[in-house]
């Protein structure tokens, strides 16, 4: 009853780590859920015996979902501020650290 319930488990961290790579470009998403998928793949594990194949399969694919969703985050903000406009906001904002900058930054964010 437990060996099955467990490999339940196992199977879906695969699909969750299959919706994880699906919503990756969206950042936020793309983490939960590969960070779920990894999760449920290591809590899968039996305490006796070797690991299941869909665990090992659901880990690798939320590590895969959780990378790529990073380095999104990371291409978005690099575009961001190669923006001649937003960058200078964003180095007043910082400077400044007033609600006005902010204000102006995130007009700025908006109408990009």
């Amino acid at each position: 009853m437990e060996q099955d319930r467990r490999f339940n488990m196992a199977a879906s961290s695969v699909w969750i780590g299959v919706v994880a790579i699906l919503f990756s470009t969206t950042g936020i998403l793309g983490l939960m859920f590969g960070g779920i998928a990894v999760m449920m793949g290591v809590l899968s594990r039996p305490v006796k015996g070797p690991m299941f194949a869909p665990a090992r399969t659901g880990i690798i694919l939320g590590s895969i979902a959780i990378a790529a969703a990073y380095l999104m985050v990371i291409m978005s903000f690099m575009m961001l501020l190669r923006n001649p406009e937003i960058s200078g906001l964003f180095r007043n904002y910082l400077l400044d650290g007033s609600a006005q900058n902010l204000q102006e930054l995130l007009e700025a964010l908006q109408s990009y």
